[in-house]
């Protein structure tokens, strides 16, 4: 085995499928995979990682109506900046 920073390192790799006309498609099976099975495997004693590949990744996007908008009384900026300060997107830190 190699160092565990390459893909040298990876000893199990598994599949998460959904039998045809469960209604799961290819976002909401990424979506189960990275909020309940990696979470759940990264307690598993000696599992130093779990690398999620494949799927997509759910995005919210944001279309704003400039009519309603002007009605509220809100401009495009704010909308801006209420995305921005809700999106904070930080990395993990360690602790030795």
């Amino acid at each position: 085995m190699g160092p565990i920073a390459t893909g040298l390192g990876e000893i199990f790799m598994y599949a998460v499928t959904a039998e045809s006309g469960s209604g799961y498609d290819a976002t909401d099976l990424r979506s189960i995979q990275d909020w309940i099975i990696r979470p759940q495997m990264r307690l598993t004693k000696g599992a130093t990682e779990v690398n999620t590949v494949g799927g997509y990744r759910k995005q919210y996007q944001v279309a704003p109506d400039p009519e309603k908008l002007a009605a509220y009384g809100l401009d495009l900026d704010r909308v801006i900046r209420a995305l921005e300060n809700s999106n904070d997107n930080v990395g993990a830190g360690s602790i030795e």
